[in-house]
């Protein structure tokens, strides 16, 4: 039974995913190696639900606290986004999965702070393209005719060309040849 002990935790230690163990009844709550990472905080910082909610939480602990009780009876492969503050006190955006087991809890964590940053800049170049008045196309240079991946709403209004008809064209059809 030690064997086995010893090989569950050392495979949720070194999980590539924040998770933690909730003992729901003392209210204790352990995290894998990979929680400080994420939040700046030791396992020993955030040992009880109350450590969570002051820590993670700090200007909203209160209202945390009552969301995670109101919410934890329906978790159920839900998945939650959570605002935090990393320990030097940067704003991160964790997904955040809850899975309730009697009076015990898994959860999963993952920092998708850079991934959401990203795609706010996408969507930003997004309307910026969309919103110009010059028709814009953009091609594969790298494949045979240099077939179109993309255009803007300017492009189709200047040319005829639906969106639908010109992504996989050659560009030569559409743009004409270099001179």
């Amino acid at each position: 039974m030690a064997e086995r002990d010893a090989q569950l935790e050392f495979m949720v230690e070194h999980l590539p995913a924040a998770a933690a163990y909730v003992d729901f009844h003392r209210q204790k709550v352990r995290f894998n190696q990979v929680v400080q990472a994420v939040t700046g905080y030791s396992a020993e910082e955030l040992s009880t639900l109350d450590d969570c909610f002051a820590r993670l939480f700090p200007q909203h602990a209160e209202v945390a606290r009552r969301m995670y009780f109101r919410n934890r009876q329906r978790w159920s492969d839900q998945v939650l986004s959570l605002e935090i503050v990393h320990k030097l006190g940067e704003p991160r955006t964790l997904e955040f999965r809850g899975y309730r087991y009697d009076d015990h809890e898994v959860w999963l964590l993952q920092d998708v702070t850079e991934r959401q940053r990203h795609e706010t800049e996408l969507r930003i170049r997004d309307r910026a393209i969309q919103s110009t008045s010059e028709g814009i196309v953009i091609a594969n240079a790298r494949q045979p005719g240099n077939p179109i991946v993309f255009v803007n709403e300017a492009f189709t209004r200047i040319t005829g060309y639906g969106w639908e008809e010109a992504i996989g064209r050659a560009c030569e059809l559409l743009c004409g040849d270099d001179p």
